[in-house]
């Protein structure tokens, strides 16, 4: 049982260490609405990673973002012209990007403007943050977490949910102000879990807790 229990384990650990390795943050989706002759939070400002969603609830339109239309944009993007539609981009490039609804341009246009992930302050990058400390590894009735100095150092309240391998919520707490917690794993029935650790709406940090 505690061979199938080791092989299961370095398996998981070593799968999620690649999709640690190879996530960023976790991604925020910014909602600008279209309604009869204009975008409505037509010029937003939004982290490397994010995604904006267009909504068209009324009128013939199309969200134009293209390189041709506008040769300064990173990157193009794009959808056809017509009503009722959704249409999602996420952007992975710094930079500003123009767009506009060629039915009714030029009056009908926006901006999205792609800045670096930063902190909370908005000058702490997240890379320089360090790594909070687990222990003991595997936990075995519960799991202690010291906060890293990076995060201490934004002085703000910070929120931890952890999910299981199958993304279902198994535990939340909030407004944490201690430079170190302990979490009860006594119920906790799998061999491993993602933590996030969440200050502003914004993962600054992720990681997993192996559970004997």
């Amino acid at each position: 049982m505690k061979s199938n229990f080791t092989k299961i384990t370095f398996c998981l650990f070593a799968l999620m260490s690649f999709m640690i390795t190879n996530t960023t943050k976790a991604q925020t989706t910014f909602n600008v609405s279209v309604n009869n002759f204009s975008f409505t939070n037509a010029d937003i400002t939004i982290s490397v990673g994010d995604s904006v969603k267009w909504t068209n609830s009324s009128g013939f339109h199309n969200v134009n973002g293209t390189t041709t239309t506008f040769p300064l944009n990173p990157e193009s993007f794009g959808n056809s012209e017509g009503t009722s539609w959704t249409f999602i981009v996420g952007f992975t490039i710094e930079g500003t990007y123009n767009y506009q609804c060629d039915v009714h341009e030029p009056g009908m246009a926006g901006t999205v403007t792609v800045v670096a992930t930063t902190g909370i302050d908005g000058n702490s990058q997240l890379t320089s943050m360090g790594t909070s400390i687990i222990y003991p590894v595997p936990a075995n009735e519960f799991v202690q977490i010291d906060f890293s100095p990076g995060l201490l150092s934004l002085n703000v309240p910070l929120a931890v949910v952890v999910y299981d391998m199958m993304g279902r919520e198994v535990l939340s707490k909030e407004n944490i102000t201690d430079t170190t917690i302990r979490l009860n794993t006594n119920n906790w029935s799998s061999p491993l879990y993602i933590y996030h650790f969440i200050c502003d709406d914004k993962t600054v940090e992720m990681g997993k807790i192996l559970v004997q």
